[in-house]
């Protein structure tokens, strides 16, 4: 995340601000339960605003899609951000290089 840019290999996605802002949010947090009351309170400063972040979670999960990230709701709790583990690709040389060939 470089401002308002999430940039990796092969994309780029410019967020809002306020999409910027949940994502650093989770992220602070990455693999732990957020809850709904702490993100609206750091992104909003206040816990009345019903379905702005159900609307930012939605456009978020649209544009996090080719990412490999993923924003889980974990019901009653709040919400989880996850990653797919991303392919290094000097070990998977490695593990190339040391894959026998038939003879």
């Amino acid at each position: 995340l470089q401002g308002r840019l999430l940039i990796g290999e092969d994309y780029e996605i410019v967020l809002a601000d306020r999409e910027r802002q949940v994502l650093l949010a989770l992220a602070r947090r990455a693999g732990l339960v957020v809850s709904r009351s702490t993100i609206e309170h750091e992104v909003w400063q206040s816990t009345d605003e019903d379905r702005a972040l159900d609307a930012v979670l939605s456009r978020m999960r649209r544009h996090l899609a080719p990412t490999g990230l993923e924003i889980a709701t974990r019901l009653r709790r709040g919400y989880q951000l996850q990653a797919e583990p991303a392919p290094c690709r000097a070990v998977e040389a490695l593990l190339d290089a040391a894959v026998p060939t038939a003879s």
